[in-house]
């Protein structure tokens, strides 16, 4: 019995298990619903100021709602798309055997819809002829449990909305009574669909070798119906077996998959991530994962993909986004720091030969060497000066280990010097000090003189006054001796005071002595004078001034001993009333010797600044060098400054900025990729591999995903993938079956470049040459004016110059192309775009119109493969000379208009302005509750943001109510958030 041969019985059978499956899954939204709701009014009636205590309960309320809120996200996201398979399996394990069945979906929701990589679920699902599975696992003990898995049942649904719109079974194909009792037992059927079957099942129209014919025309069907869709679209549930080996290769090895065009090898790089996340949780995370594309407009057609395979979070991005993200991990450097990017005209070969080349390597190597290899001969005298280890600090690892050994010497050395140019100097301003000292004393002797005479006199009519006041207090006849006592006080303090005052009289008349004390200080001054402009803290004081204190220390101390030698001389005078002048000079003696013994050697001022200037230079070269070599590079080539003094950025601009940093400074210290998953990784040349290894680590594992026939000649690249085995080890994949192109352009193909694709898909509309410029106008036109095409549609070029060619002579039809040559990279869904086949790359179209005549044999071949459905070749080399002109003519208005800017290059986005100060569609979302974000002015786009789930139905109402078309996706424009987006000019 073929269940297949009654499809609409199938059907009913199919929509009576979805409805069931929903409506459990209605059932508990509405629980979850109800319970968030009484948590909020739960929630309204805790006061904490009321009842401190409830504050737990409002934490535990909280939770339990939050908790609430993600499962409900998580069953209407599974409910939103449901299931693809229905599986029925017999489990055998040590306990028995049992019959399960299991929904496979793209989204994970227990116990309704299981994900699909899931172990149990891909091993049936990714290999179609898989019937058996046996799974082994381990508990937290150790010991191992087996279980067996016996297909018995695969069913295929395909699901619109909540309704199916066809049914069919994979396996077994054939049933008979007992299968059928397994089904009705386990209710994987109704009794009354098997009953019904058994019934009616007649035996002599039977025919069992229309249950593979029917599979593989569903099979075909899926395809055909890929060819008119706008975006890539998931192969979950109609991969075929060698895509599924792919996807379920170990993750630990490299990889290399060699796939003809249109086997699928985007696919299979898509939908390998999920599986080898699940498989790999300890390993693996979703931060350090990312996907290499070969140009933007791949991320918006697989935008949708990646949010149903559940990996858009997932970082994705060109090789140049890639370049960039890396430069961003090492300190001190951002992304795009050397300029932004404008996507010029095809780079000379030689030039882009040498820049991706070993050569270019040993030249910024040659260039690093130069500035750190060279040795200073005032860091040598350093080193011996203060015995300073000369070691490197580190083995020479990277340039900037070796320039940052130097730097960290050179500081030592000028540290040391430091320290003893400090000495000396805190020695100098200690004897300055004590000369200071004297020269106070000698210049202000005789006023301390008479400030100590005329002290002690106030001490003499002090004592005098007490005395005289205690005896008025005394008895003559009790206090006799005391009274006599008093009187002697009295008496010697007058006479203290009588000779004191004659001193003084003394001291006013020896004006002689005095001045020669002022004529000592003086001369003192003025051979400290030089010194004087040392300020107290040696911070303080430049440099070239503490040098010349250091080189003057002899004049100084030389000064001390003839002061010292001539106040020796000198009677002095007074001593019983101010400290001794030779008191004051052994002071001065003590701090003058130290300051002689001291002999530490030091750097002359003319080195100390050399040495500083080398400091500088090495701190230069660790904060520009990468920029500088990148520089270098560019002038190398012939790359001039422009009027700012700035070098113009090229396409390989990312590239040689990381390589410089890397053969500097090696690779940066932050999270490095686990993965590396590279599309059209024939584009990529051996040397970018290289850096990519090299700047991950060797832990980096790599998958790549590409064609050789379709690199492109004479560009970076590789034409087979044996250059890349001196740098990584890969297991090996070979894929020569095209499913994406319809029958005649595989076979167009394998005609014209001599190729062994094998054709899996049907017939197309054709593959038409265009011989003449008649046929090709009448061609375009035809095809300009059908209404009814359907998909994605291209005009893909060789050289830029053919877009101008094309607009010039359809001018009157200039609405319907999108120039995709100007810096635009949006996909018009409805126009033709015409782009140059080197942005062509992994993306596919419906209708492709082919202008060979310039083009290479292999940017043929991958203008060819673009088309899924249709294909038209246009071999003629048409005339662009004049649109040259043109095109020099206007760029040297422009390089005018832009004084001192570098040229607007030929892929720059030109800025739409349009006044969207009032719209409707705005305005609709705003009422609506919605967070909107109107870029359109600055020619972007209109986002709604929120999840899919939460502002699916404002959206829905409004595609309906304004006629308007958009996608949901996530986008820097939003802040990497998810949402909504519209280009609509309403």
């Amino acid at each position: 019995m073929n269940l297949n041969d009654e499809p609409e019985r199938l059907k009913e059978e199919e929509q009576i298990i979805l409805n069931k499956l929903i409506a459990e899954m209605d059932e508990v939204i509405n629980l979850l619903d109800k319970r968030i709701k009484d948590n909020i009014d739960k929630a309204k009636d805790i006061d904490i100021s009321l009842n401190p205590d409830l504050y737990l309960s409002k934490l535990l309320n909280n939770k339990e709602n939050k908790e609430a809120k993600e499962k409900r996200k998580k069953i209407l996201k599974a409910r939103d798309a449901l299931y693809e398979k229905r599986l029925l399996l017999e489990c055998s394990d040590d306990y028995g055997t049992d019959v399960v069945e299991i929904k496979v979906g793209l989204h994970s929701c227990q116990p309704f819809v299981t994900l699909w990589t899931m172990p149990i679920c891909r091993n049936f699902i990714l290999n179609n002829s898989c019937t058996k599975f046996k799974r082994t696992e381990k508990n937290k003990y150790g010991e191992e449990f087996c279980t067996n898995y016996k297909l018995l049942v695969k069913n295929e649904i395909k699901v619109r909305f909540t309704q199916v719109v066809k049914a069919l079974n994979l396996y077994p194909g054939i049933f008979d009574e007992r299968l059928l009792k397994k089904c009705k037992d386990s209710n994987f059927f109704s009794s009354e669909y098997i009953e019904k079957l058994t019934k009616e099942f007649d035996s002599d129209k039977y025919n069992p070798d229309n249950v593979a014919e029917i599979i593989a025309d569903e099979f075909l069907q899926e395809l055909l119906e890929r060819r008119s869709t706008r975006e890539f679209k998931n192969i979950v549930f109609s991969i075929q077996k060698k895509q599924g080996e792919i996807i379920q290769a170990n993750y630990h090895k490299n990889m290399i998959i060699q796939g003809c065009a249109g086997s699928g090898k985007s696919m299979i790089m898509l939908h390998r991530l999920p599986i080898i996340l699940y498989d790999n949780p300890n390993s693996l995370k979703r931060t350090n994962l990312f996907i290499i594309t070969p140009s933007d407009m791949y991320i918006q057609m697989a935008e949708n993909m990646r949010q149903q395979l559940e990996i858009s979070d997932i970082k994705m991005g060109t090789i140049e986004q890639y370049y960039d993200y890396c430069i961003g991990k090492y300190s001190g450097h951002k992304p795009g720091e050397y300029g932004s990017i404008r996507h010029t005209a095809k780079i000379d070969n030689k030039i882009e030969k040498y820049i991706y080349s070993s050569e270019c390597i040993i030249d910024l190597k040659k260039y690093y060497d130069q500035l750190s290899g060279t040795k200073n001969p005032v860091i040598e005298k350093g080193i011996n000066i203060f015995k300073i280890d000369g070691k490197v600090l580190y083995k020479d690892i990277t340039y900037l280990q070796k320039v940052t050994s130097k730097l960290l010497i050179t500081q030592n050395v000028i540290n040391e010097n430091g320290r003893v140019i400090s000495l000396y100097f805190n020695l100098i301003k200690k004897v300055i000090a004590s000369m200071q000292r004297i020269s106070v004393s000698l210049k202000y002797r005789k006023q301390n003189i008479l400030r100590e005479i005329n002290k002690r006199i106030s001490q003499n009519e002090e004592e005098t006054v007490n005395a005289e006041k205690e005896l008025t207090k005394l008895d003559e006849n009790i206090n006799e001796k005391a009274i006599v006592n008093r009187e002697k006080i009295i008496e010697q303090a007058k006479d203290n005071i009588d000779r004191l005052k004659a001193e003084i009289y003394i001291i006013n008349e020896d004006d002689k002595y005095f001045n020669s004390m002022i004529e000592y200080s003086k001369k003192i001054e003025n051979n400290i004078k030089s010194f004087r402009t040392l300020k107290s803290e040696y911070s303080q004081n430049k440099m070239e001034d503490v040098y010349d204190a250091i080189e003057n220390i002899g004049q100084l101390i030389g000064t001390f001993f003839m002061i010292a030698w001539e106040c020796s001389m000198i009677e002095d005078k007074y001593g019983e009333y101010v400290e001794k002048i030779k008191y004051e000079i052994d002071k001065a003696r003590v701090q003058v010797e130290v300051l002689q013994k001291t002999n530490e050697k030091y750097l002359s001022f003319k080195e100390y600044n050399e040495i500083i200037e080398l400091r500088n230079q090495l701190n230069y070269i660790r904060e520009s060098v990468a920029k500088n070599a990148y520089d270098m590079i560019l002038k190398k080539v012939g790359i001039k400054e422009n009027k700012n003094g700035k070098m113009p950025t090229q396409n390989y601009s990312a590239y040689l900025y990381l390589q410089a940093l890397y053969q500097f400074q090696g690779s940066p210290n932050s999270e490095k990729e686990a993965l590396l998953s590279i599309d059209e990784a024939q584009g990529i040349a051996p040397e970018e591999v290289r850096l990519l290894k090299n700047i991950n680590g060797n832990d980096i594992v790599f998958n790549m995903f590409g064609d050789v026939h379709q690199h492109i000649e004479n560009t970076k690249g590789i034409d087979k993938w044996s250059e890349l085995s001196d740098i990584i080890d890969f297991d090996f994949y070979e894929m020569q079956e095209n499913y994406r192109n319809s029958s005649q352009v595989t076979e167009y193909c394998n005609k014209v470049f001599n190729m062994k694709m094998k054709a899996i898909n049907t017939a197309g509309k054709g593959v038409h040459k265009l011989n003449t410029e008649e046929e090709f106008k009448d061609s375009i036109v035809t095809q300009l004016l059908d209404e009814q095409r359907t998909g994605l549609a291209a005009i893909l070029i060789g050289d830029d110059e053919e877009a101008k060619y094309i607009l010039d002579i359809f001018a009157e039809y200039k609405e319907k192309f999108n120039d995709m040559t100007d810096g635009n990279s949006t996909l018009h869904h409805t126009r033709w775009n015409i782009m140059n086949i080197d942005d062509a790359k992994g993306l596919e179209f419906s209708s492709v119109i082919s202008f060979t005549g310039r083009m290479s044999k292999n940017e043929k071949y991958i203008a060819y493969t673009r088309a899924l459905d249709e294909l038209f070749v246009y071999p003629v080399i048409v005339e662009i000379n004049k649109y040259n002109k043109q095109q020099y003519l206007s760029k040297k208005i422009k390089s005018e208009i832009k004084n001192n800017i570098a040229e607007k290059t030929k892929h720059t986005a030109s800025k739409i302005e349009s006044d969207f100060s009032i719209s409707d569609v705005r305005n609709f979302f705003k009422k609506n509750g919605l967070k909107v974000v109107d870029n359109r002015n600055v020619n972007g786009r209109l986002w709604v943001v929120g999840e899919k789930l939460e502002i699916r139905n404002i959206v829905n109402e409004a595609i309906t109510k304004f006629g308007i078309s958009g996608k949901y996706a996530s986008s820097k424009e939003i802040k990497n958030r998810t949402g909504w987006f519209t280009k609509t000019k309403k």
